[in-house]
């Protein structure tokens, strides 16, 4: 937070995970935000309105396994978010399936962003300034849990792989069902 204020405290930064916004998890955001006074996108309310949970935590909640995409990129350089502060100690399972390091380890290769430093359990990733060309998909996440694979890529006997724009891949496996 210190390397912020020194850097860019005015501009916002994104705390992860991110949660839909009620969550007492979220509230670690706060206490930082009450020492160091950077503005913060995300952060604890008793009330969270909708437009937060349907225009931030949804078009973001990816970014919890380390993955952002060229669509999340672009909403936060609208947003002006300047870093990324990725908060070890705040990775319950309900946040993600996959350990703390999963969601570290991608980011780290992301063309997006860059890793700036780390201080105990948060690490420090800033969002790059020009615009990239759109990173390959990553198919696969290896794990000790194992290797996660979006199903819309994996070979399958019924359905099909559409676009869709609010699967985490852009694809999603359609099966239609007849009527009952």
């Amino acid at each position: 937070y210190q390397y912020i204020k020194d850097t860019y405290p005015k501009n916002p930064i994104l705390e992860i995970p991110i949660w839909p916004g009620d969550c007492a998890w979220s509230s670690i955001y706060e206490y930082y935000t009450t020492i160091y006074r950077i503005p913060s996108i995300n952060g604890y309310s008793a009330m969270v309105g909708r437009k937060y949970v349907k225009e931030i935590f949804w078009p973001l909640v990816s970014i919890n396994m380390g993955i952002l995409t060229a669509g999340q990129y672009n909403l936060l350089k609208q947003l002006r978010v300047k870093y990324i502060n990725l908060h070890e100690e705040a990775y319950p399972p309900k946040v993600s399936p996959f350990p703390f390091k999963i969601a570290f380890g991608n980011l780290k290769r992301n063309p997006y962003c860059k890793f700036i430093t780390e201080d105990g359990p948060l690490y420090l990733f800033e969002i790059l300034d020009k615009s990239l060309p759109k990173p390959a998909h990553q198919r696969a996440v290896p794990a000790k849990t194992g290797l996660f694979y979006e199903c819309g890529h994996m070979p399958h006997k019924k359905g099909k792989s559409v676009n869709d724009k609010q699967a985490s891949a852009g694809t999603a496996l359609f099966i239609n069902s007849p009527a009952s």
